[in-house]
């Protein structure tokens, strides 16, 4: 039986640009410094091209710095909170947590990344992540205990253009 393969109902492409824009507009702030650092180096340049060729657009990309990026800031500097936080608390204070570092203007609290950084498996372990949090922009969730990420990712490009949508007018690589 072949799956209705057909742009979901909840799918509206406005709204998905919309939300690719503020994706572009919430990073800005947080990894202005790493993204300026890291744009310079050939290998970076590199990596981005190796992203795009398996498919992840820019909005992906930025939005896996910038988890990548204020997840270890935030495990680093929040070290004492989370680590008096109840498990059934954790994710709600990380989420907080999250928004909270998202604000913080990345010369306030800058640590520098190296470019190795972001071709360890820790930072391509935030593709995956990121499939799930998509879901849950569509009020959708993923019930599996080890999601099928490949799945998940062909889902999201069938359905809601996963693979499609960019907001180029403030993407931060479109010059790499």
């Amino acid at each position: 039986m072949k799956w209705n393969d057909s742009i979901s109902n909840l799918y509206n492409q406005k709204q998905s640009l919309e939300a690719i824009k503020s994706r572009y507009e919430n990073a800005e702030k947080a990894i202005h410094i790493t993204l300026q650092n890291l744009k310079s180096e050939g290998k970076f340049q590199g990596l981005i091209h190796n992203l795009r060729d398996e498919g992840w657009k820019d909005w992906q990309i930025i939005s896996n710095i910038l988890n990548f990026i204020l997840d270890y800031k935030i495990r680093l500097f929040e070290s004492e909170t989370l680590g008096k936080t109840t498990n059934h608390n954790l994710q709600k204070v990380f989420h907080n947590m999250f928004w909270k570092y998202i604000k913080i203007d990345e010369k306030d609290n800058y640590i520098s990344f190296p470019i190795d950084a972001f071709e360890s498996k820790e930072f391509n372990m935030q593709f995956k992540v990121g499939l799930i949090a998509v879901l849950h922009r569509y009020n959708l969730e993923c019930k599996f205990q080890t999601p099928p990420f490949n799945a998940v990712r062909e889902f999201l490009n069938v359905k809601f253009n996963y693979d499609k949508d960019e907001y180029n007018d403030i993407n931060p690589l479109k010059d790499i």
